[in-house]
This record gives C-alpha cells, sequence and structure tokens, in this order.
C-alpha cells in the first residue's frame, strides 16, 4: 500500500466526485454545481465521464441530506453519490479540473480510453498494487474519503510532486476482471485487511490461468469463478482442458455444458456439496 487508511477526523472535505452512471440520485439538484470532466474532444460523450463538485457551494441541508443517504448507500453495500470525496491541497480550482480531466484519461495503441482512477474499487487497488501512476493522479488530494465494503475508509495523503503517468495496463486488466467477478458473484461485506488478501490470491490466480491460456476477459472471469468454487486442482483437469480449448472459447463451452456432464463430472471429482454445484452449473 502505498497510503493506509487513517482513523477517523473531523475533515472538512472541499470536492467530490460524481459519476451518474454510478449514482446519479441527485444530479438533476445539484445540475448547476455540476463541473463536467470530460476533455473538449469528449463532448458529444460527456455523460460517460465524472463531476467534480465544490462542497462549499451547496446548501448545508441538501448537502448534510446527500452525506446521509450516501453512508446508507455505502452500508448497504451500494454505490454512494458521492463516489469520492477530498480535501484539496491549496489549489486553484481550475488548475484541479484541469489535472483531473488529465488523469482521467488514457492512450493505449493509439485509442482513447476513461480511467476510472476515482472509483473506490480501483482506487483503492491502485494504492495496493502501487502502480506508478498513483501519485500523480492523487497530487491535489490531502484527504480523500471513499466508501467500500459496506464502510467509509479515510486516507491521508502526502503532498508528493509525483510526475509518472505511465498506466500499467497489466494492473488495469487484472482490477477489471476482479471487479467485473465481484459483481458476477455479488459483494460480500469484508473488512478492509481480508479484502485485500482475497484480492492478492486472486490476481496470482489471474497470472496462473494467463499463463495456460487463457486471453480474453470473459474466458478468464468464468474460469476464475469456477476455480474458486472448485479448487485450483480444477485447472488439471481433463474436464476444464476441453472447455478451455473449444473453438468458443471457455466462457461460451462452461455455459453449454447439460447439466448430466456437471453431475458427471462431480461424481468423478468428488464434488458433492449441492450449494456449489448449484453455483458452478449456473455461471
Amino acid at each position: 500500500m502505498l497510503v493506509n487508511p487513517i482513523k477517523e477526523q473531523n475533515i472538512e472535505f472541499d470536492y467530490a466526485l460524481v459519476d451518474p452512471n454510478l449514482n446519479s440520485n441527485y444530479l438533476y439538484e445539484l445540475e448547476g454545481h455540476l463541473i463536467s470532466l470530460a476533455p473538449d474532444y469528449a463532448q458529444k460523450i460527456s455523460d460517460s465521464f465524472p463531476y467534480l463538485i465544490n462542497l462549499n457551494n451547496i446548501d448545508e441541508d441538501l448537502l448534510e441530506r446527500i452525506i446521509k443517504d450516501d453512508e446508507k448507500c455505502v452500508a448497504q453495500g451500494f454505490e454512494p453519490f458521492f463516489i469520492l470525496k477530498f480535501k484539496s491541497y491549496p489549489t486553484r480550482e481550475p488548475d484541479i479540473v484541469e489535472h483531473l480531466r488529465l488523469s482521467i484519461i488514457f492512450e493505449m495503441n493509439e485509442k482513447k480510453y476513461l480511467y476510472r482512477f476515482y472509483d473506490p474499487k480501483i482506487w483503492i487497488l491502485l494504492n495496493f498494487f502501487k502502480t506508478n501512476d498513483f501519485i500523480f493522479k492523487n497530487k491535489n488530494f490531502q484527504y480523500i474519503q471513499i466508501g467500500l465494503l459496506g464502510y467509509q475508509y479515510l486516507f491521508f495523503i502526502p503532498r508528493y510532486e509525483g510526475s509518472i503517468n505511465e498506466v500499467d495496463p497489466d494492473i488495469l486488466f487484472n482490477i477489471n476482471i476482479n471487479n467485473r467477478l465481484i459483481l458476477k458473484k455479488g459483494l460480500r461485506i469484508l473488512n478492509f485487511e481480508q479484502y485485500l488478501i482475497e484480492v492478492e490470491k486472486r490476481f496470482n490466480l489471474i497470472h496462473k490461468i494467463k499463463n495456460i491460456g487463457l486471453k480474453k476477459q470473459d474466458d478468464i472471469i468464468s474460469t476464475l469463478y469456477h476455480v474458486e468454487l472448485l479448487g485450483v486442482q480444477y485447472l488439471e483437469t481433463k474436464f476444464f482442458i476441453k472447455l478451455k480449448d473449444h473453438s468458443k472459447g471457455y466462457a461460451i463451452a462452461s455455459q453449454r455444458v447439460i447439466k448430466l456432464d456437471w453431475n458427471n463430472f462431480f461424481q468423478n471429482y468428488d464434488y458433492i456439496e449441492d450449494a456449489i454445484k448449484e453455483k458452478v452449473m449456473y455461471v
């Protein structure tokens, strides 16, 4: 971890990021306060980009209501309206906006992509895996609060003049797989340490799965889903190898397996727990 969570303090946050694709509950009430972070060339798809809000400009009663609603959302495992709140280092607002616009885009193979580093599910793993660009992305933030795994976490970020803005595509690939798998399995409320232990194990499995020849995200996710249910020894079974080598790929091939063939597999390899059987068969 580059920065660790700290004990709750009375921090007066001055800004928040809002992603209407995750939670748009108060979007229209705050319409006049939204600062789009879409670059000029992406105005036609600006709805795909987050907004910056200066919290000092919001009516106090409305702000308090949003914060209370966000606390409920996070406790229930949902995305809050303020996806990330921060107290900035002394910085001009136009400079914060310019930096964020620069930070949420990355280029790969001459194509531009939205870099959702501000999403807590992504932010925490960029932090955990100590990515090169983490300091650059967060250089204007002094304190950050995110909602994750049912809890609110506060971080202090020392003032660094990080200048590295190179994205690690392999890390982003693995983070995307991790977060898509969580959506597939359903969010479990874990404490911070348990979650990071689980993620590290999952990343090791992703590496192992890639090394046996799977490249497509859907195939890796479906394989990972089954391995976490059946154990890593599943990767050595003839049943898995046949599905892996299918012309349509593992994800599609495993969905087409009929119940009888799954049950024959369970009998041959002693997978007998009914709860596991049901989860395995209905990917």
